[in-house]
Parts: C-alpha cells; structure tokens; sequence
C-alpha cells in the first residue's frame, strides 16, 4: 500500500470512526504493524515465528478498535505524529506488554566457555560452581549479562527494573560471587 498523505489518513479514520468502515484501516496499516512488531522483538532480541507476529498484529488491531475505536478516538488529527505514526505507537506498546508477559528464560548450566576466555579451567570452574550458590536474582542477572551478552538496558526492560537498580544489582551480585570464591579458595587452602 501506497504511504497516505495528512488528508488521506484523516479520511480513512473518518470513515473508520463514523462509517464504521474498519476494513479499509485494517488493510491500508496491515503490514505497517506486521513490520512494527516483528522490529520490535528483533530488536529487543526476542525469538519469535511468524504466528507470534500475525498474534501480536491481531492484538494491536483489537486494541484499535476495542470499546468501540477507543485508540482511534485519541489520536489528535493535526498534531506531531501522523496516523500511521500513532498506529505504530499503539503496536509497539502490544509488544512490549507481551514480552513484558514471557516468562524469563530458564538457565541450567552456563556454556563451557564464558566470554573470559583468559581464565584457567580452574577458574571457570570455581565461577561456575559458586554461580549456583548465589539467589536466584542474582545468578539471573549475571547470566542474563555474561553469559547471554545482554545490555544493563535490556535487562531493565525484561526484568521491568530500573537501569540504575540494574547496575546496582550486577555489582552486588559480583560481590557476592567474588566473596564465594574467595571463601572457598580459602578453604581450599586449608584443607592442604
């Protein structure tokens, strides 16, 4: 579909709102939220099928139209953002209520081989070993930023967690590993 120009769009939600005319909305931004959706999970580094984009494209559709065009009614025709522009809005604020609604990912053991590639199998060893003495939260957020090479932002957002709380999080939870193993490199020592 051809991009609208201002007038255009302002005819379609006209006839969308008071001709009840939906089809003609859903069919001109069809693909428009198609692509949303599916930028947003590649960006947020989501693994999805194309039946998650279709859903979520659904999803956003419902939203629109839901208590009786609900969405469409608030968009301010005239003002910054163009009607493709709040629709695009509207997709994006479905997509990150359900990643928001995944479920964490499960972690067993971490890889073999962590990014720290200079450290002795000894080293790994005690890292990995001690890794599971810590909470659970903790244990999550280091594996979550070493071993999956997430960024302290996209931690935030999956964990809807501040940024700040993130880093905050991240070095106490090096603390306490480095205290794990310090401890059990001292009872390492004793026990020769």
């Amino acid at each position: 579909m051809k991009r609208l120009t201002r007038k255009e769009e302002g005819q379609l939600l006209y006839e969308c709102l008071l001709c009840c005319r939906k089809d003609k909305l859903a069919k001109q931004y069809w693909r428009l939220i198609f692509h949303t959706a599916k930028r947003i999970l590649t960006m947020k580094r989501i693994s999805y099928k194309t039946d998650d984009i279709e859903e979520l494209r659904n999803e956003s559709f419902v939203r629109l139209f839901d208590k009786n065009c609900r969405k469409l009614w608030q968009y301010k025709e005239g003002g910054k953002a163009s009607l493709a522009g709040w629709i695009m809005l509207i997709t994006t604020q479905t997509v990150l209520d359900y990643i928001r609604k995944l479920p964490p990912p499960i972690f067993t053991d971490p890889p073999d081989s962590p990014p720290h590639e200079h450290l002795s199998e000894l080293s790994k060893q005690l890292v990995r070993d001690n890794l599971e003495e810590l909470p659970s939260r903790d244990r999550l957020i280091l594996n979550l930023f070493y071993y999956k090479g997430l960024t302290s932002e996209d931690i935030a957002s999956f964990l809807h967690m501040a940024v700040g709380s993130v880093y905050t999080a991240k070095s106490r939870a090096l603390k306490r590993l480095g205290a794990l193993i310090e401890k059990d490199l001292e009872q390492t020592d004793n026990g020769r």
